[in-house]
């Protein structure tokens, strides 16, 4: 099916089965992704809940706080021709009729519209200020205890670097996209540890200073932040989040963080209170983790300041979902179901096909993305082994050359050491016979020059 159909025959049938069988009072609409619009259109008290912007805008990740985007239909064909969407549809005509169809379905059935924060109402009535008309309502989401106690905060830190923790999924936007310019620039400083990156965390298999855990349990999360004991936690996103539990299960165990001013990041961090925030910036993250490395006593504090703050837990959550979406008990038993019509028979076949197709593409894919880092290894171990190979022969060489330019100076040093000795030598006996010559030729040339006078008188 679609992202999103409107008046899906099969879609209505399922629906109205569902509605007869269980006796449904009202709907929480947490995603129209996979359903229909006329879930809208019930007639039963409804509340759509915003985790995202869809599908007013079917690019998930973006900046939705950047005000000097217009989110129109022009910026939305453009997006569309370059943005990762989970959406095999990139038509933006298909996309603008459908958000057009949506906001006049919520107009006329007036839902009631629930966000988890403030940030979130603003970024909805600047993508469409008309639904200023249903007057959206903030309720916080709610974090569920852990299964298990959390173990206490280790009273000293771990000896060498320090240990930054980056927890959850990283694709794209939510951290992936600063990461690969924050870890190499910090990497000399302190030691990463990925928890739950997900396959994008693929890419930083056998990089030195970062360690790696694909999954996690989430339960067993305080177990593993115990383990690691980091001394500051890393939100880097790029996008705007409408609310982040990963913030709230960092904040829980006491882990001091620091997170992008960005979408819900700047409203829940409250600076120096409950953590520190800064610029979606690569040069301003490297900056400010050096900084806050650089100051043990502010991280001492900021664990300390984060055991006395109380999370809203999920049942005061519940609460107020139920005074925003007030019901009316039906009276009697629900009637007894009826058998399922052709429609919908045929429809949960397809679904069913459809969700298995997408579970062996899911598959595939995984398999691939393994297939090409188990290559990516091969192949830099072969790049690795052959740079080896050469630097070792390289370095035969140099000793067999070395060797022999030793061997050769030596000879000639020998040669050279004896020619001079044999030299001095030399001098040494033509220095004697100097002295014996002039002592003979001094009598001798006295004795011929009184012949030679005599001779002439």
């Amino acid at each position: 099916m679609a992202a999103t159909t409107d008046g899906d025959p099969a879609q209505a049938a399922i629906l109205h089965a569902v509605l007869r069988e269980f006796a449904v009072d009202g709907i929480s609409i947490s995603s129209l992704i996979g359903h229909d619009l006329g879930t809208l259109r019930t007639g039963l008290p409804t509340a759509v809940v915003c985790h995202d912007y869809y599908p007013l805008w079917p690019v998930l990740h973006c900046d939705f706080g950047d005000g000097a985007r217009r989110f129109d239909r022009d910026e939305l064909e453009r997006e569309l021709a370059q943005a990762e969407i989970p959406f095999e549809a990139r038509d933006a005509d298909g996309w603008w009729s459908l958000r057009e169809r949506y906001v006049a379905t919520l107009l006329a059935a007036q839902p009631r519209i629930v966000v988890p924060t403030d940030t979130v109402r603003r970024n909805l009535l600047r993508l469409e200020p008309s639904l200023a008309a249903l007057a959206p309502q903030v309720i916080a989401h709610g974090f569920r205890p852990w299964l298990f106690a959390p173990p206490a905060a280790p009273a000293s830190r771990h000896g060498g670097k320090p240990r930054v923790l980056v927890l959850g999924r990283i694709q794209g936007g939510k951290g992936a996209e600063l990461l690969r310019e924050v870890i190499p620039a910090l990497v000399a400083r302190c030691d990463f540890h990925l928890l739950g990156a997900g396959s994008a965390g693929f890419d930083w298999f056998g990089r030195s200073g970062v360690d790696i855990e694909l999954d996690y349990a989430r339960d067993e999360l305080p177990a593993h932040v115990a383990r690691i004991a980091p001394d500051l936690a890393l939100v880097a996103a790029s996008v705007a989040e409408t609310w982040s539990y990963t913030l709230s299960e960092l904040q829980a165990l006491r882990v001091p963080l620091l997170a992008t001013a960005i979408g819900s990041l700047a409203e829940r961090v409250v600076e120096g209170v409950n953590g520190w925030t800064v610029a979606a910036r690569a040069d301003a993250i490297v900056a400010r983790v050096g900084a806050l490395l650089d100051d043990p006593a502010a991280l001492a504090a900021m664990r300390d300041r984060l055991s006395s703050v109380e999370l809203r837990d999920s049942v005061q959550m519940a609460v107020d979902h139920a005074a925003a979406l007030p019901l009316q008990a039906r009276n009697g038993l629900p009637a007894a179901a009826a058998a399922p019509p052709l429609a919908m028979v045929v429809a949960e076949a397809l679904a069913e096909r459809a969700q298995a197709e997408a579970r062996l593409v899911a598959l595939q894919a995984e398999l691939k993305t393994h297939a090409a880092w188990a290559g990516t290894m091969e192949r830099q171990f072969r790049e690795r082994s052959r740079w080896a190979t050469q630097i070792e022969g390289e370095l035969e060489h140099e000793r067999a050359t070395t060797g022999a330019e030793l061997a050769k100076l030596r000879i000639e040093f020998e040669e050279r050491t004896a020619w001079a000795l044999k030299l001095n030598e030399e001098v040494a006996l033509l220095r004697r016979l100097q002295g014996t010559l002039v002592g003979w030729w001094r009598p001798w040339r006295l004795a011929s020059s009184q012949v030679h006078r005599t001779a002439w008188l």
